[in-house]
């Protein structure tokens, strides 16, 4: 059964951008109604990313930007709210999905004021949360006690909310997915990383825009120890010039690569003899699924969200989070193990990828609890 589904996020930038619009392309491909509200303008680093608005528009996933799902600003959030009241009068609206705090804020606003058949309203965690002040937290908890259905993205991020004081029944965890398909390297890709190759003979990549959650200076200062003295590094995300600096220091400017932003980035993933995943925080790990996808080795920290996707010696190789020596030292494994343990490890992060963490299996998931909670609410 189709669905009016309408998505409400802060911005389309980043992992959490990325997985909303996997969502909204595959429930739209699923042939539900799929509308996407976002933040029409913000602060410097919060913005819209093209791609994302791209590849929804031309799933024919409609984006309607509007001031403001960011700010906690009554007057502005009350703009939306009566936007989203008209829709909902015109056409109907059967699920309202939020993906931040504002956004379920203005989502409740817009459900609570409809007297017969009333949207339901989803939030969905897509990190451990960051607010900016404990009242804002303690605000943002209270929030998710009043909507229909709490999602969480992983395991640590459901006991984040549990300890928060969300109760473990109302949460219900839907991992992010992605497509099963991996995109081919474009031909600009091959050229780049065949002079890589030319002067690396073991090389491992690390995606993601530098920060120090993300924690790229890591894989830096572990190349300079004797594990990984052999290993080329090609790092690819917006700041990542930031990188070469840090390289020259500690003497490994010679084996870092750095390519900046690219459109493109999993079409990379293939290319490499491991992917690094150096973070301190990570919110849902698609990098690992893009690699288990294209069936290149993971090395990951040993944080609670990667633990879940990654088994030491499995479906990968994990080292202490923030200890250089460590990361030298699985890095040195990964890629010196023999042929036959690296294609177990590539083969079962496979299976675990295709069992859980496909889009197919995510909007299936989300569907169910869509089903549920009108079931539940008598619809």
């Amino acid at each position: 059964m189709s669905r009016s589904v309408v998505h409400l996020a802060t911005f389309l930038h980043g992992g959490q951008g990325r997985a909303i619009a996997d969502l909204a392309c595959a429930q739209r491909a699923a042939g539900d109604r799929v509308l996407v509200v976002t933040s029409a303008t913000g602060p410097a680093g919060f913005e819209n990313h093209p791609q994302h608005v791209n590849r929804l528009e031309s799933a024919g996933v409609p984006v309607r930007t509007e001031d403001s799902l960011f700010e906690r600003a009554p007057a502005r959030n009350e703009q939306v709210v009566a936007g989203l009241r008209q829709l909902r009068n015109a056409g109907g609206i059967d699920v309202l999905h939020a993906h931040a705090a504002v956004p379920t804020a203005i989502a409740l606003r817009v459900s609570g004021a409809s007297t017969t058949g009333r949207p339901i309203v989803v939030h969905t965690q897509h990190g451990l949360g960051t607010a900016s002040t404990p009242a804002q937290a303690r605000h943002d908890v209270d929030l998710m006690k009043k909507v229909d259905a709490v999602i969480a993205t992983s395991t640590a991020t459901r006991d984040f909310l549990t300890n928060a004081g969300i109760a473990p029944e109302c949460i219900t965890l839907i991992p992010a997915g992605i497509s099963p398909h991996a995109p081919p390297p474009s031909p600009t890709t091959l050229a780049a990383m065949h002079r890589i190759r030319a002067v690396g003979r073991m090389v491992v990549g690390c995606i993601g825009s530098v920060s120090d959650n993300r924690n790229q200076a890591l894989l830096v200062r572990a190349l300079a120890l004797e594990a990984a003295r052999a290993v080329h590094a090609v790092f690819i995300g917006d700041g990542s010039d930031a990188l070469n600096a840090r390289a020259r220091e500690v003497g490994v400017a010679d084996r870092v690569h750095v390519v900046g932003y690219q459109p493109d980035a999993a079409t990379w993933l293939g290319l490499f003899d491991a992917v690094v995943v150096p973070a301190r925080i990570a919110e849902r790990g698609l990098v690992v699924l893009e690699a288990f996808r294209a069936g290149v080795p993971v090395v990951a920290s040993n944080i609670p969200v990667l633990r879940e996707l990654v088994t030491d010696y499995d479906t990968g190789w994990l080292f202490e989070s923030d200890d250089a020596r460590s990361l030298a030292a699985a890095i040195g494994r990964a890629t010196s193990t023999r042929r036959e343990i690296r294609d177990h490890i590539v083969d079962a992060a496979a299976r675990k990828f295709l069992a859980g963490y496909t889009t197919e299996v995510m909007v299936a998931r989300h569907a169910e609890l869509y089903a549920t909670v009108h079931g539940l609410l008598g619809r």
